[in-house]
């Protein structure tokens, strides 16, 4: 064999192993997650230096023994808030039942502070986090209600509550797709 053949079958072994290592170190990610690729700095658009990169909705290469990855969920999170004996405006009191839909903003900045707040979380301690807040708002708009406004008024009374909370839920990242009362009734003092 010459040294020509030699050399081009040893190019071809490099060229194979090469392709193969390439796509052992590739993740993919589906649209519905976010791939946090933690191991070297980087400057995010707004100037803020961060110790990650995101990728969402397809795939990268992963440098071995410097990265490593973490997936965030990008899907809507259910979070059941309960509130009882709710003080209203004409100091009565009622029970409230609610559901909030709530996810992770697509942006860059918005999954910065999703990553801040809920990385290594399950779906049941994001829920744990969201519920104060969201119980914290329903509380501070029924103080704002007369009792009979409360029960009977509940639509405007959860619109109030998505509006007031949006901009605490939007510091972590998140964005409430829905807040519905489902129950009001007026609680005995």
């Amino acid at each position: 064999m010459s040294i020509v053949a030699i050399a081009s079958i040893g190019l071809v072994l490099v060229l194979i192993l090469f392709v193969f290592f390439w796509m052992q170190r590739t993740v993919q990610v589906p649209p519905d997650q976010a791939l946090i690729v933690s191991g070297r700095d980087r400057v995010t658009q707004d100037g803020k230096k961060v110790g990650f990169r995101v990728v969402k909705g397809g795939g990268t290469f992963i440098w071995p023994m410097i990265e490593t990855t973490d997936t965030l969920s990008l899907e809507v999170v259910n979070v059941d808030v309960r509130a009882g004996r709710v003080k209203t405006a004409d100091d009565g009191r009622v029970d409230v039942e609610a559901k909030a839909q709530l996810k992770i903003k697509g942006d860059e900045a918005s999954i910065i502070a999703a990553v801040e707040h809920f990385l290594g979380q399950s779906t049941l301690d994001i829920k744990t986090i969201l519920r104060p807040v969201l119980e914290k708002h329903l509380r501070a708009t029924l103080a704002d209600f007369a009792t009979e406004e409360a029960v009977r008024d509940f639509e405007s009374c959860a619109a109030k509550v998505q509006s007031m909370a949006a901009p605490e839920a939007g510091s972590m990242g998140m964005t409430i797709l829905n807040f519905t009362i489902q129950h009001v009734r007026a609680s005995e003092s």
